[in-house]
């Protein structure tokens, strides 16, 4: 038995608890919602339901409205109305008992003084119900909000199936998100470059079918492996035809494609830069391969020159394209658009 220390690598999609938990809450209906949150403050008595201040306007004008079209002569009513006014933070809530006290000692004065015992009952609950009013609007304004209502559920899983007509916000493009256009545009490939160019050249009409064919011979390289004969065998052309029509391509941008290897392809660009008569057309034409093996002295010695003057012939040729259709063959790479963005806003982390 042995001991071995092996790596491994691989992918996989965790999701939080908390983030279990808001998905399957986006899923509830509010009736189911709603017991899931009755439930929760059953089983957990640290919870407690915090009441908005919409809510407590709600409460405060529907006592109000009761009290205005009840009974004025009816005790109960007005029982009811006291009892009900400690749950939107009456002095009653915090165990004092004066407001018991009061509704008694207003109810023994309806006994005794009759009708002008009831206005004095109406007036001191009207005045306790507003002060309470007043002091919850206070405590809802101190009160923290709850982490839960910031979090925005409908920017985050605004990607998902929805049944037709429902209407999502609308999506905050990014600056450096990649656009449109990058996805629908085409660069022009090597062989519609060059009939662009083709066409809006002076030459006769049979040499611009026979450089067609040419053009559509080309490799991704810009080398053209057809033979002359192949190529005039295609259409009614003589073999000088489609030479003068391979002439033709090889001097259209870029320069050198239409040529059958390096050595002539570096040659043209030579020529239309009129730099044929300079000392790298001798060693492109005469000794490419000593000059590819970077065999200076050895060179040197045979053309009868100075090796610095070598190593700048060299850095010339250098400059030159021995592939000139690469620029244009090659495919660009595919953007991949992200499905999530994640951004620092204000020091707080939020996916979108």
């Amino acid at each position: 038995m042995s001991l071995k220390l092996t790596t491994s690598l691989s992918q996989r999609l965790v999701l939080t608890p908390q983030l279990r938990q808001r998905i399957e809450m986006l899923q509830m209906t509010t009736l189911e919602l709603t017991d899931l949150i009755q439930a929760q403050l059953l089983e957990n008595p640290v919870l407690e339901e915090v009441v908005t201040q919409e809510e407590v306007g709600e409460l405060a004008e529907k006592i109000l409205d009761h009290m205005a079209s009840a009974d004025p002569g009816s005790a109960s009513d007005e029982s009811h109305v006291e009892a009900s006014a400690p749950e939107l933070g009456s002095p009653s809530s915090n165990g004092s008992g004066e407001l018991e006290a009061g509704s008694s000692t207003h109810s023994e004065s309806d006994y005794e003084g009759g009708e002008g015992g009831d206005s004095d009952v109406q007036e001191f609950s009207t005045a306790d119900l507003s002060e309470d009013s007043v002091g919850d609007e206070i405590v809802g304004e101190d009160a923290a909000r709850d982490a839960f209502e910031e979090i925005d559920f409908g920017r985050e899983f605004q990607d998902y199936p929805r049944p037709p007509g429902y209407k999502t916000q609308e999506i905050e493009y990014k600056e450096d998100a990649p656009t449109f256009e990058q996805f629908l545009t085409k660069a022009p490939s090597l062989a519609d470059h060059l009939e662009w160019q083709l066409h809006m050249s002076p030459i006769d009409a049979e040499i611009c079918e026979a450089a067609i064919s040419v053009i559509g011979n080309l490799d991704a390289d810009g080398r053209l492996n057809a033979t002359n004969e192949e190529i005039a065998a295609m259409g009614d052309w003589s073999v000088e035809t489609v030479e003068i029509a391979r002439h033709a391509v090889m001097h259209l941008d870029p320069v050198g494609c239409g040529a059958r290897d390096v050595r002539e392809c570096l040659l043209v660009q030579l020529e239309v830069k009129g730099e044929s008569d300079r000392l790298a057309a001798r060693l492109i034409s005469e000794h490419l391969a000593d000059l590819q093996q970077h065999k200076l002295p050895h060179l040197a010695k045979q053309i009868g020159s100075e090796v610095d003057t070598l190593l700048d012939e060299l850095q010339f040729i250098r400059t030159l394209d021995p592939y000139p259709g690469r620029r244009y063959s090659s495919e660009e790479p595919i953007l991949i658009s992200p499905e999530i963005y994640i951004e620092n806003l204000m020091r707080t982390t939020r996916s979108m």
